[in-house]
């Protein structure tokens, strides 16, 4: 009897020590995310890097500029902040924060937050990665972490409906250059 609490025990103790990531959040969809950014964007990640300060940790990236669609200039650099990362033994995860890889392509949605920075509208939901499918198509995937919901007419917060995973990359640029010809 000793015994098998001691295992039960000992079975317990990791799982307490184990992270729990939750994040929940609004879902923005394309025509939401574009009315809420300053810079829109099809981008190349370049230097990404992580910083300390003041007890928080958060990754910059590079971002080189392949066509735009609001408030950026097609070849310019933008950088952009995510919260999280890791400096040197020191690392912190946010749920839904966006993953930045140095040399992949995506459409980024960014609000301004100083002179030359940005970061993502919507955490993960503002950066959508350009992929190639097996049969050679090229689409924009959504990488969501975090539970979406979505408001009611009543004002009320119910559970989204899930938003396409891929989309054709030009079915959704074509998208983007609507939203910027309406903006105009």
């Amino acid at each position: 009897m000793v015994m098998r609490r001691l295992v039960a025990i000992a079975l317990t103790v990791p799982l307490l020590a184990a992270p729990a990531f939750a994040t929940t959040m609004v879902a923005l969809d394309t025509p939401d995310l574009y009315r809420a950014a300053d810079a829109v964007a099809l981008v190349r990640i370049g230097d990404v890097h992580a910083e300390q300060t003041g007890g928080h940790v958060t990754t910059f990236a590079d971002l080189e500029v392949a066509e735009a669609f609001k408030g950026a200039t097609a070849g310019a650099h933008v950088r952009a902040l995510s919260p999280g990362g890791t400096v040197g033994h020191i690392g912190s995860q946010v749920g839904g924060a966006p993953t930045l890889v140095s040399g992949t392509t995506c459409v980024v949605f960014l609000e301004k937050v100083a002179p030359d920075v940005y970061r993502f509208v919507g955490l993960e939901q503002g950066k959508l990665d350009v992929t190639t499918s097996d049969a050679g198509m090229a689409g924009v995937r959504r990488n969501h972490t975090a539970a979406l919901l979505r408001r009611t007419p009543t004002g009320e917060l119910r559970p989204s409906a899930p938003l396409p995973e891929v989309e054709p990359l030009d079915a959704y640029l074509h998208e983007l250059r609507v939203l910027a010809e309406g903006a105009r």
